[in-house]
């Protein structure tokens, strides 16, 4: 009797699941936007952090995008095909005649030297390279034979004295910034020794002033360490 009424009642179980997962399927979704998700030290928002309706399409791309950029997430650029083969042969042990015809080469093309200042030039953008970059115009600078050395000069004086120390960038890349124009200042004041008054008035006011004093203190270091070696190594010729 009881397995007859289990037999009956099965029917009706099976109605009612059927009811029940039909009524869901057609019930509408609703779907409540999330929140961004937390941007952390690398200024990056996840995609999948918008919870954005699938009929979007489009629109969904361009609020992330926007997104991203609200977020201040950095751009990277890529490094130079042509300082890149720079670099390439300055870290050679040893070069050949050719290696160092290339490099003067390379020195003394305007496009590859603008390419060189425009990127240091864009101060927000993350550069995988930017040791090259700045080795790059400090040897432009030295190569005292380069037609293009007003240009160079011009050019290096921009970055040194720009307003592109502020308190609202992260440490990090504060700190890169001002490496750069403390050793873009040595090579300046190389190339140009009787420019150091002309910064100092330059910078009074802005926080390069303090990256100038502090470059002009460590040329002065740099020199007098010189100077103790020489003196240590004393004369190389016996009269």
């Amino acid at each position: 009797m009881k397995a007859a009424a289990r037999i009956a009642l099965l029917p009706v179980c099976i109605l009612v699941a059927a009811t029940f997962v039909f009524s869901k399927k057609d019930a509408p979704e609703t779907q409540t936007p999330g929140k961004p998700a937390s941007i952390g030290s690398n200024k990056e928002v996840s995609a999948a952090a918008f919870r954005l309706p699938a009929t979007a399409g489009h629109q969904q791309k361009v609020k992330i995008e926007e997104a991203r950029r609200d977020a201040g997430a950095s751009l990277t650029l890529s490094p130079d095909p042509a300082i890149q083969e720079f670099s390439s042969i300055k870290r050679k042990s040893l070069r050949s005649q050719s290696d160092i015809a290339d490099m003067k080469r390379l020195l003394r093309q305007r496009q590859v030297l603008q390419t060189a200042f425009d990127q240091l030039s864009n101060f927000d953008a993350e550069l995988p390279a930017r040791r090259d970059l700045v080795a790059f115009v400090q040897d432009a600078l030295l190569d005292q034979t380069n037609p293009e050395r007003e240009f160079i000069a011009a050019r290096t004086e921009e970055l040194i004295l720009a307003d592109n120390l502020r308190p609202e960038q992260n440490r990090p890349h504060r700190r890169e910034l001002a490496a750069d124009k403390g050793e873009l200042v040595l090579a300046y004041l190389d190339a140009r020794p009787g420019r150091s008054q002309f910064l100092i008035d330059a910078a009074a006011g802005s926080p390069n002033i303090t990256v100038i004093r502090n470059a002009l203190a460590v040329g002065e270091r740099r020199r007098a360490e010189s100077i103790a070696i020489i003196q240590e190594l004393g004369p190389t010729v016996s009269n």
